[in-house]
This record gives structure tokens, sequence and C-alpha cells, in this order.
């Protein structure tokens, strides 16, 4: 599905100041095939996820690690964490939660997860 062939023009909003010194606002509309408008619609998403694991839950701030195995293990968790808020947000019917509260709740039910139906009991052996 992906190719060179031309696309719907992008609309981009400009604002020049004209030589009256007023502001004038006009559409340009700039030429592309499909795979630029693909990649470009695209592009960010992985700033949003850099963004999200980074800046707001920043695992690395707050864990300072010189080894290089305690290193890959805050990445893996930080990328497990921003994927599994990602998913939720996308498969969820209500409103977006934040960030920190959804690892508040994940934090939480990994620690101290409540049981659904109680264990099963164990029997004792009779030493046979």
């Amino acid at each position: 599905a992906h190719s060179a062939l031309p696309d719907q023009p992008w609309p981009r909003l400009r604002r020049l100041k004209n030589t009256a010194g007023i502001i004038v606002q006009h559409t340009l509309h700039i030429p592309q095939t499909h795979i630029v408008r693909e990649f470009f619609s695209t592009a960010n998403v992985i700033d949003i996820h850099n963004h999200y694991g980074q800046s707001l839950l920043g695992i690395e701030k707050v864990w300072k690690v010189a080894d290089w195995w305690k290193r890959l293990f805050q990445f893996i968790l930080r990328v497990s964490v921003v994927n599994s808020y990602l998913a939720y947000c996308y498969f969820q019917d209500k409103p977006r939660t934040f960030l920190m509260d959804f690892v508040d709740v994940l934090a939480s039910e990994l620690c101290w997860p409540k049981r659904q139906s109680p264990s099963p009991k164990r029997q004792k052996s009779n030493g046979k």
C-alpha cells in the first residue's frame, strides 16, 4: 500500500507580515507522495514514547546505576511500563488516565495483588 504515487497535498497554515506590518494568514498546499505522508503522520511516535519513559517516568534519573545489567533492566522496565500504559490507553473506553496514576496502580497490583479466589490448600502427606 506504500507507493510513490502522489497523494493529497498537505495544507500548511502560514502567517506572514505584509508590507503594512499586518499579519496575514494563508494556506500553502505542499505536494507529497503517499509514502512521505505516511512517514510524517507517524514520525513522532518514538519521541512521544521517549518522553513518557525518560521525562515523565524518569527511572534513570532516580535510580542511578553503573552496572550494565542494571541499566539494561532499567531500560526493559521502562519500555514495558510505557508500552503497557499506551496499550491500556488504546483499549480503554473511558477518558485517558495520566501515566503516573497508571504507574501507581500497576505498582500496587504487582506488589500486593488482589486474590480472586482463595489459594488451594495443600494436603499434608503422611510421610509415605
